[in-house]
């Protein structure tokens, strides 16, 4: 969006610069504010509601497919991870939705909306010593529809 906008501005920019009439003008100024209008996202927010549901991963090399689901016993969200086999479990959160753990919080998932409204999860290891390296590589995730 940025990108077309500074091109329609420098373009409005040259044309004045080098003669324009009142018609084309007017044009480029339609041009531009109806591309900036089609053109914006709507931006969502991360919410219980947004976030609850099953996800799988946007990246071929980097599968992984979950569920977050209200826990009836609990009335908490719960994380599942289903997939791949070497990452599944169960992580709950203590309050909120946007950071999951596990019972000796030695591992958490927090999620994040990206400006393209994208899910974003990531994986760190808290306990972990200053000189280590804590995070993984991030997932972006996709709504499965059902």
């Amino acid at each position: 969006m940025k990108k077309s906008i500074i091109f329609l501005a420098l373009l409005n920019f040259n044309l004045s610069l080098f003669g324009c009439n009142s018609n084309n003008k007017q044009a480029i100024d339609n041009s531009i504010s109806t591309s900036a209008s089609s053109s914006e996202v709507k931006k969502e927010k991360l919410s219980k509601e947004y976030i609850t549901g099953k996800w799988t991963s946007t990246e071929e090399d980097w599968p992984i497919e979950i569920e977050i689901y209200k826990n009836n016993d609990t009335e908490q969200l719960q994380l599942d991870i289903t997939a791949p086999q070497d990452s599944v479990g169960t992580y709950t959160t203590a309050s909120g939705y946007s950071s999951y753990s596990n019972p000796d919080n030695s591992i958490r998932y927090k999620f994040s909306l990206d400006l393209d409204n994208q899910l974003i999860m990531t994986k760190t290891f808290p306990n972990m010593k200053s000189n280590e390296v804590g995070a993984v590589r991030g997932w972006l995730l996709q709504k499965v529809e059902d």
